[in-house]
Formats: C-alpha cells, structure tokens, sequence
C-alpha cells in the first residue's frame, strides 16, 4: 500500500494536499495511522481506499504491480528481486 501511495505522490496522479486531506478528513485519524503501520482489518483497508480518488490510486496499484511482476521472456510471470 505504501508504493501505490508514494506512486501517487511521485507521479502527481493526485495532488498531495487532496490525498492528505481526503485521508484525515474522512477516517478518524486512528485507522490512517493503522493503516500506514499496515496493522489496519480489511475492512478498514476497504473504508481508507474508498476515501481517496480511486481512480488515480487504480493507475498507481496497476503501475506498482507491472513493475514488480514484469513478464519473463518466458512468458510467465516472476517477481522482481530487489
């Protein structure tokens, strides 16, 4: 969660200010603080992300994902190490 949250910011797929914002503004500050320590349910995991603008967060998840699973000249899928 944390790449798709710093691929977010580092690509300016939404402003900063408004992930922030939306964050605090719409969770009680406790789950944020859960979630950023990845101890949150996945419920609350579910309420965090429907909080932020989800289709800037979908880019983010789908970049994140191709570049730790890029396909193999093989064709199958393996992780990235490192």
């Amino acid at each position: 969660m944390d790449s798709v949250l710093l691929n977010v910011l580092a690509h300016r797929r939404s402003p900063g200010k408004q992930v922030f914002s939306d964050l605090f503004r719409k969770n009680p500050p406790q789950r944020v603080l859960r979630f950023l320590d990845e101890k949150t349910s996945l419920l609350e995991d579910l309420q965090i992300m429907s909080s932020v603008d989800i289709p800037a967060f979908l880019r983010a998840a789908l970049a994140v994902g191709r570049s730790r699973w890029p396909l193999a000249r093989s064709g199958r899928m393996e992780p990235r190490r490192g």
